[in-house]
């Protein structure tokens, strides 16, 4: 889907810059609107709706770039985060982390930094794995 949230940034004062931001903007306010309604419907049935995402801190991906190079690293971020059982969020912890990383938006992580998984702060037990 793309990011969830995207960082504060000034729009050129020009047609084009002006119309992409605009449908940049829309989107992301389209499928934010699309999340939470399934969580209200999943809520509404007593389902339970779980999702994941790329950490604000994790590199600069793009979702077209579909390089080795590039997938691998994603990939074994995902299985790690997935076998400590920290992979999977509800939507509220999802937007409470996006709320709390917003000041993090233009840092720009280190190679060797060790990014955390989506669900942060949870000891988990050998029969609690989500």
């Amino acid at each position: 889907m793309g990011r969830f949230s995207i960082a504060p940034q000034t729009t050129p004062f020009r047609l084009r810059p002006i119309v992409a931001r605009t449908f940049s903007v829309a989107l992301k306010h389209m499928s934010r609107a699309q999340v939470v309604a399934v969580d209200q419907f999943a809520e509404k049935y007593r389902m339970s709706v779980k999702s994941t995402y790329l950490p604000l801190e994790y590199p600069k991906y793009s979702s077209a770039d579909f390089r080795a190079s590039t997938m691998r690293p994603l990939f074994e971020y995902g299985a790690r985060c997935a076998q400590s059982g920290r992979l999977w969020t509800t939507l509220d912890e999802t937007m409470d982390t996006v709320a709390a990383a917003a000041p993090a938006w233009n840092r720009t992580p280190t190679v060797d930094q060790e990014i955390e998984c989506p669900l942060r702060g949870v000891q988990l037990t050998a029969g609690d794995r989500r």
